[in-house]
């Protein structure tokens, strides 16, 4: 008795599910997807389904590529030294990044040895750089060749102010000016940079004066240096 009890209750469940999903849930077949024929294929056998091929895609339209930068031409020669001499100091420009090489001072020395040199501000190498390089973007790199205007510059009594101009063309129609002006009763001295489009296309970038320092003190014996010992007397 109680297996004829199980065997009608599955029986009932059989039914109730397949009733309920043949009058409420119908058919779940999706749809066949659409697809798009292609030109006309020779007709097929009946065991060969038809090869359906894809419609010819549109021929690309090449989108305008960058116009890339041309290099820099190399100068015919090796860049020169410029030596600025004022009565405070002496400065010395290379023609390789317009760079400032050296910056001696003419009143204070390196050590207390009675043939040292002017103070040196500008202890930089070449493999670490110099300062005062100058870049616009990539379309102005700071090594460029600037042709200088003088082989060297003397700021004295006579003539107190004075200007070393260098010149530079990357090769892309930018033509870079760099001005430096020198007062011969200051430390100071300023750099105007101007730079050219001579193309005809705008262009842009982002310009930048790279300042590399280091310090001024050598490693050689601290004795050398100025060092005091003794009394101090403050006079009026």
């Amino acid at each position: 008795m109680d297996n004829f009890r199980v065997l009608l209750a599955i029986a009932l469940s059989v039914a109730i599910i397949v009733g309920y999903q043949y009058f409420f849930i119908g058919s779940s077949t999706p749809p066949p997807a659409q697809q798009t024929a292609g030109p006309a294929q020779p007709s097929a056998s009946a065991t060969t389904p038809p090869v359906m091929t894809a419609p010819a895609l549109p021929k690309s339209v090449s989108s305008p590529q960058p116009s890339t930068v041309p290099q820099a031409v190399p100068p015919a020669r090796l860049g020169r030294d410029i030596t600025v001499r004022t009565d405070l100091f002496t400065a010395v420009f290379s023609e390789n990044g317009a760079a400032l090489k050296s910056l001696a001072l003419n009143r204070y020395k390196e050590s207390i040895k009675k043939d040292s040199p002017g103070k040196e501000l500008v202890t930089n190498t070449p493999e670490e750089g110099y300062p005062l390089k100058f870049s616009w973007g990539d379309l102005v790199a700071d090594n460029l060749f600037y042709q200088a205007e003088t082989t060297g510059l003397n700021v004295g009594s006579a003539a107190k102010n004075a200007a070393l101009v260098m010149r530079a063309e990357a090769g892309n129609g930018i033509i870079v000016e760099r001005r430096y002006n020198f007062d011969n009763d200051s430390y100071l001295f300023s750099v105007d940079i101007t730079v050219k489009n001579t193309s005809d296309h705008p262009v842009q970038g982002i310009p930048s004066l790279t300042q590399i320092n280091l310090p001024f003190e050598r490693l050689d014996n601290p004795a050398d240096r100025f060092l005091f010992k003794g009394p101090i007397a403050f006079i009026n």
